[in-house]
């Protein structure tokens, strides 16, 4: 998943709701997208976040940025296992739900 995050506090909210989701079992590693007003120091306190998060470097977020067009923050963008985009701009509870339905699909057809 990548969550594409600014400073406000709709963001800070969402992404403190992720890392209490991940610690209940949901296995998926998201990434960090930020803003390109985010200074030094707001991708070092971002990089305090437990380690289940990867952070996007400024490089890497400006491609992410550039691919694809949010307009509102935090916007989620879904990607599965082979790094197919399965939905874009959800909320967090239905980017949960939709984890938990491709899990039972792995699961049935496993």
């Amino acid at each position: 998943m990548l969550c594409f995050v600014d400073r406000s506090k709709v963001s800070a909210a969402m992404t403190k709701d992720l890392v209490n989701r991940l610690f209940n079992g949901i296995p998926f590693r998201p990434i960090i997208v930020f803003k390109d007003d985010f200074s030094e120091q707001d991708q070092e306190m971002i990089k305090q976040i437990p380690g289940q998060f990867f952070v996007a470097d400024r490089q890497t977020a400006i491609k992410y940025f550039n691919a694809f067009a949010c307009d509102n923050y935090p916007y989620l963008v879904l990607v599965d296992g082979k790094g197919i985009v399965t939905a874009v701009n959800l909320s967090l509870v239905q980017v949960a739900n939709r984890i938990a339905s491709l899990q039972k699909k792995q699961t049935t057809t496993d």
